[in-house]
């Protein structure tokens, strides 16, 4: 299973975000997608999922366009947790994540499946949410909240995971869990991640690859840590980035 872009123009009223971009994405990789505000991120990673059509190019999973595929058997190869979630809905941890189990039921089959729930059950024990399967959502915090949607993309168990921002309204040491839960999926079960990231850091520790958007049209892409210097940084974020090297590694922060 992979993911492949094909020449993909990107573009929004008046601004061209991604460019002619050709890659291929494969199974063992987590790849960051880095890149200042309003610089595409979330709009390349809705393309990528077939949300929305490509203005020129083409995306491909495992040879095929991504927008040929049935939603539900898409919904089997592919899977993207959003940059916001609408929690509005009545609805407690364990039907939330649940709803990762739909592209897998019959049409007649319930979401109760005792399968389906050991699933859920063993996905909210992985984010650090075991006994809060019948919280409401509306008794969480943003963290705990973001946790759950983690969760549910985790129970839906595609292949292929486009995640945006998944650190969003976590605390450090669950940034660092999460992160370090997909790395061992990555591992041991020979998927994909696309992680759009704010922080250049988790990238480096985290990620095989990169993908830089620099909001006029603009991508390079590449292995970590190769690709990020000083000077692509300052341009990526437009502002001076200095570099440390430590005997933990090389970090970079504001100059």
């Amino acid at each position: 299973m992979c993911l492949q872009v094909d020449r993909l123009d990107v573009r929004v009223p008046g601004k061209s975000l991604c460019a002619g971009l050709t890659l291929r994405l494969g199974l063992g990789e987590n790849w960051a997608v880095l890149g200042a505000n309003g610089s595409g991120k979330t709009t390349l990673l809705h393309t990528l999922a077939g949300l929305r059509s490509a203005d020129d190019g083409r995306v491909l999973l495992e040879e095929r366009d991504i927008g040929d595929y049935p939603h539900r058997m898409r919904a089997r190869h592919l899977g993207v947790l959003f940059q916001d979630y609408d929690t509005a809905f009545p609805a407690t941890v364990l039907e939330t994540v649940l709803t990762g189990r739909h592209p897998y039921l019959s049409r007649w089959q319930w979401q109760d499946d005792a399968d389906d729930v050991g699933i859920a059950e063993t996905t909210l024990s992985a984010v650090g949410l075991a006994g809060f399967e019948h919280r409401r959502l509306s008794t969480l915090s943003g963290g705990e909240r973001r946790r759950v949607e983690i969760a549910a993309v985790l129970a839906q168990d595609p292949p292929v995971l486009l995640l945006d921002e998944p650190t969003n309204h976590l605390d450090l040491r669950h940034q660092i869990e999460i992160l370090r839960l997909l790395t061992r999926r990555r591992q041991q079960r020979d998927t994909l991640n696309v992680l759009v990231l704010h922080d250049i850091n988790l990238a480096l520790r985290f990620c095989t690859h990169a993908l830089l958007l620099f909001g006029d049209g603009e991508c390079r892409h590449g292995e970590l840590p190769g690709i990020l210097d000083t000077e692509t940084l300052r341009d990526l974020y437009g502002y001076p980035i200095r570099k440390y090297d430590t005997a933990d590694g090389v970090f970079y922060g504001p100059a």
